[in-house]
């Protein structure tokens, strides 16, 4: 009796240690009625209230962050204290009728509308079967191309646009790129010349990197490039492009199922959004922003 008595506290230290271990067997419908047999098993009573494994474990997701000790008996033995204390605390709080305060009913109403919405998200993502054709079509939207454009660049960063007209002037003169930007930048690559090195669009600001796709290689920007810095007069140097080797599907499937999974419970709480009854009562100091 005693040997099988430990044998119990051990799983239950295991199962505590690792909560998703046992959640994630959920997604295999078989498994329900044993998983909810499980969770209703009773640990403790206090004051004639129990409490089950699952009370445990939804309190030791409510901890998530605060560390544990590694060793899953301590471990065991820490949320069951922690429990224990917060059951007495709740227990007293009833006994001085706090949970009829309004307030307090609220928070209450709060938590468990939280708990729901998880439970919900949870589900709807567990239930939700991506095709294959959806994986494949969002595959070739972010791998699809296999080719991307870099460019040498030179900068000269200044306060106003007048002073990036001038140094255009200046450029178109004769006047040296790198000699105008050590002594007219105000950027930090200003010492160096104004040199960027190798660049790609989607690493610059739009303004800057939608200038360089339109420049020809050898030439400086006609007219002065306005971004949240400042104007620039910029330099492409050289232009070269780079062939990219995709990733292959089975390596991103995960991660890509998953994000088909979100897209399509945030569409679904868009359609509940959009055909909801919704109003707001005369003077509850919120408005509606439809």
């Amino acid at each position: 009796m005693k040997m099988r008595m430990e044998l119990k506290k051990i799983a239950l230290a295991a199962m505590l240690a690792s909560p998703a271990a046992l959640v994630a067997q959920t997604e295999a419908p078989e498994h329900d009625i044993d998983i909810d047999m499980e969770l209703n098993k009773p640990v403790m009573t206090v004051n004639g209230e129990s409490m089950t494994v699952g009370h445990l474990l939804a309190y030791r997701m409510t901890r998530q962050g605060m560390p544990l000790p590694p060793d899953p008996m301590q471990a065991q033995d820490v949320l069951v204290n922690e429990l224990f204390s917060s059951m007495l605390l709740a227990q007293e709080a009833e006994k001085l009728g706090l949970d009829k305060e309004t307030q307090v009913i609220a928070r209450i109403e709060v938590a468990r509308q939280q708990t729901l919405r998880q439970a919900a998200l949870d589900e709807l993502i567990r239930k939700h079967e991506v095709s294959e054709e959806d994986l494949k079509v969002a595959y070739d939207e972010q791998h699809g191309a296999t080719e991307k454009n870099e460019y040498k660049t030179r900068h000269i960063l200044v306060e106003e646009e007048e002073a990036a007209k001038q140094i255009i002037k200046d450029l178109d003169n004769g006047k040296d790129f790198a000699e105008l930007a050590i002594s007219k930048s105000t950027g930090p690559s200003g010492p160096n010349g104004g040199d960027l090195g190798w660049v790609e669009t989607a690493r610059v600001v739009k303004p800057f990197g939608d200038a360089l796709t339109k420049m020809e290689q050898g030439k400086h920007s006609s007219a002065p490039v306005m971004t949240e810095f400042g104007w620039h007069v910029i330099l492409l140097e050289e232009k070269k492009t780079t062939k990219i080797e995709p990733p292959a599907l089975e390596s991103v499937r995960v991660e890509l199922t998953e994000a088909l999974k979100i897209e399509a419970v945030r569409k679904y709480l868009e359609n509940l959004q959009n055909t909801a009854e919704l109003s707001f009562p005369e003077g509850s100091g919120v408005q509606d922003s439809k």
